[in-house]
């Protein structure tokens, strides 16, 4: 067996000097480790060729003129009825200073309203869960009192054996019981 240099593939590709790459290939792959031999293939699944590029710039294009020539449409609308665009150049003489002191004091003022009324939002937050659990409670406690009224009421037991009625009677006083732990 001839241990010569070139006794398996060779890489083939075209190295900085425009020759051919002569190091031997990866196993299994078609080039040596500084050609992509050790690669492990594509990262998507599918490449993206050229003419889908364009076909998604179209694309993007046409919803932006659409974007830009319903605004447009918009801004003549207002205009034709003498309204104001809300946005643009500012009006000779603005003064730019005066309307950010005041865009500050409103903000401020703005951020000291919520915090001055968050306790009261936490306040009616928990108020709320509160008359909810209670009208919770009152439909328990509506519920135990019809199935009270249920278990007490002796016309319904004629046919019942001492077995069967001793049962019901254990199942009464366990409900009740674990009513009373709620209640606490």
């Amino acid at each position: 067996m001839s241990l010569h240099k070139h006794s398996h593939p060779v890489c083939g590709a075209t190295n900085r000097k425009g020759e051919p790459c002569r190091k031997p290939v990866v196993d299994g792959h078609w080039r040596c480790k500084h050609h992509g031999g050790l690669s492990t293939g594509p990262r998507k699944r599918f490449a993206v060729t050229e003419a889908q590029v364009a076909e998604e710039a179209e694309r993007k294009a046409k919803i932006t003129r659409r974007l830009y020539e319903g605004r447009m449409h918009w801004i003549a609308d207002r205009k034709a009825r003498g309204e104001k665009i809300p946005w643009g150049r500012k009006p000779k003489g603005f003064d730019y200073e005066q309307f950010w002191l005041d865009r500050c004091d409103y903000e401020r003022a703005k951020a000291d309203a919520k915090r001055i009324e968050a306790p009261y939002r936490r306040w009616r937050r928990d108020y709320a869960l509160e008359a909810e659990r209670q009208a919770l409670l009152e439909r328990q406690r509506a519920r135990a009192a019809a199935q009270r009224a249920y278990d007490d009421d002796p016309t319904k037991r004629d046919d019942e054996t001492w077995e069967e009625n001793a049962m019901r009677y254990a199942c009464i006083m366990e409900r009740r019981r674990r009513e009373q732990r709620l209640l606490l």
